[in-house]
């Protein structure tokens, strides 16, 4: 039984969205091996990096499941596709890191235990907006997309209106005032309520009144003029 051996070179990065810098993950670039071997998942994938531990091998990789996909962190690691069983009609695997096509590896031989391996190299970076001023600024990018964005004041980076309180009123046209119609300080324009508006009080507003009340903003006929002295 022969083995064969295949051996290549790849670079990849990749996009991730950042955190707050302290809480920054390590960057990923993500794997996919696919083919249209012709019989039921007989493949299986070892994944191992430059210290020799292997960190994946999943198994039934093959025509029922024809996508072997793998999140990896900057680093060299060999990956070794191998044939579990003994069928014709295995095809080339197809490599893509990122979602972008990289080769084709040759078809692994017939037999059982017959495999093809490969070296990549992944440097995976996080590109998004490195600007501080930039509203969708990514303290964890290293690298600009170009997607910084500056809008106006009150608005999103697509144009749309920023609606905090998601009442259909934007941020920037919001009125802020009484908002209820049975105050004495309603307003009509009032979008947004305060929480100071003033309802009318009932109570003798007469000054010469022994019972006057001088918080009552509505007569309510109770003024009391007992003499003398209100006694």
């Amino acid at each position: 039984m022969f083995k064969h051996y295949l051996s290549f070179l790849l670079m990849a990065c990749f996009s991730a969205i950042g955190f707050a810098q302290d809480d920054c993950p390590d960057a990923t670039s993500t794997l996919t091996l696919s083919t249209f071997d012709t019989w039921t998942n007989e493949l299986t994938v070892t994944v191992t990096n430059t210290l020799g531990a292997a960190i994946d091998y999943p198994i039934g990789f093959g025509s029922n499941d024809p996508f072997f996909i793998l999140d990896l962190t900057s680093g060299a690691y060999n990956i070794a596709v191998t044939e579990t069983g003994y069928n014709d009609g295995n095809s080339p695997i197809a490599v893509y890191i990122d979602g972008e096509f990289i080769l084709d590896t040759p078809a692994i031989p017939s037999g059982g235990g017959e495999f093809i391996n490969f070296d990549i190299v992944i440097d995976a970076v996080t590109s998004g907006c490195t600007n501080p001023q930039a509203v969708n600024y990514n303290a964890c990018a290293t690298v600009d997309d170009g997607s910084c964005c500056f809008p106006d004041e009150g608005f999103n980076c697509d144009g749309s209106c920023i609606d905090t309180d998601g009442d259909e009123v934007c941020d920037v046209d919001e009125v802020v005032g009484c908002t209820d119609e049975t105050a004495l300080n309603y307003d009509p324009s009032a979008t947004e309520d305060d929480g100071n508006c003033v309802f009318p009080i009932g109570g003798c507003i007469d000054p010469s009144a022994c019972n006057y009340n001088p918080d009552a903003t509505d007569n309510d006929d109770s003024c009391d003029f007992a003499v003398p002295d209100c006694t």
